[in-house]
């Protein structure tokens, strides 16, 4: 048998403090709270990008950016 099957039937040797660990953060629904970090993050990234490409183009192109006073 190929080892990466053997290891599905062998218990995991983690420490319990650990799997307890885990059970906590499922029970106080951690992965549906980490994909939502991750989905604003992402949002929070396109807001940058525009800013970003903003910022380039003044940085481009000055001299259409006078302020009008």
């Amino acid at each position: 048998m190929p080892t990466s099957l053997d290891m599905l039937d062998r218990p995991l040797d983690l420490p319990p403090s650990l799997l307890g660990k885990a059970q906590e953060v499922r029970s106080e629904d951690g992965p549906r709270r980490i994909r939502g970090m991750i989905e604003d993050v992402q949002k929070l990234a396109a807001q940058d990008r525009i800013l970003l490409n903003a910022v380039s183009v003044f940085t481009l192109f000055p001299l259409f950016f006078v302020p009008l006073t």
